[in-house]
């Protein structure tokens, strides 16, 4: 009960922030049209939430 309880939490904390990254994302993409600076960015994001969980 308590390891579905914190995956749930952990994903939906993941859910939250991945959301975020990519509205800012978007915006950021349209203001500069750096597509490959976005990619790297988001590779950077995915290495730190595995680090963290």
């Amino acid at each position: 009960m308590w390891i579905l309880l914190s995956k749930t939490r952990v994903n939906f904390a993941y859910w939250k922030y991945f959301r975020t990254h990519i509205l800012l994302s978007k915006t950021h993409i349209l203001l500069t049209g750096d597509i490959l600076g976005h990619i790297f960015c988001f590779l950077g994001h995915v290495f730190c939430l595995l680090e963290i969980f």
